[in-house]
């Protein structure tokens, strides 16, 4: 079942978002506590979006996003973070977060959703991600960008 994000759902929610992490590229040493917090910000907000994947009491997958119209008169959405445990990658369960998403951000009124969470992935991960997206009706628009500066 995908559902919004409840209070409840903090620690799990927290503990697939270190997975996400953990299976990074990127060159970042995350923190638990950071990331709770986020986790807890992103349920409280009224921007943003946390959509989750429910398998009977277990969070299996999640796709966060927030809104903006900063620099435009429509609204727009950003999904900033999408991942799914292992063991349901493949069974149905992203496009389900997908079109939940988008569901979402019709009710919103959100006119256009960019899906840019590829950073990091990893070149595989990264094609697959573009192909599930483009299933989904999504297009590609360009490429997320990446460069150390710690020493260098």
């Amino acid at each position: 079942m995908i559902r919004p994000a409840l209070a409840e759902d903090l620690e799990p929610l927290t503990d697939m978002m270190m997975r996400f992490t953990e299976e990074s590229d990127l060159p970042l040493t995350y923190d638990r506590e950071k990331i709770r917090e986020v986790a807890w910000r992103t349920i409280l907000s009224d921007e943003a979006i946390l959509l989750v994947h429910d398998s009977e009491g277990m969070l299996t997958g999640m796709v966060t996003g927030f809104v903006d119209d900063e620099f435009s008169i429509e609204p727009c959405a950003y999904i900033n973070k999408f991942y799914i445990d292992k063991e349901f990658r493949g069974v149905g369960v992203s496009r389900a977060l997908i079109r939940a998403f988008d569901e979402e951000c019709k009710k919103r009124g959100i006119v256009v959703s960019f899906a840019s969470s590829t950073a990091g992935m990893g070149e595989r991960n990264e094609k697959l991600y573009v192909h599930l997206f483009e299933k989904c009706g999504y297009t590609t628009l360009g490429r997320v960008m990446i460069k150390g500066l710690k020493d260098g």
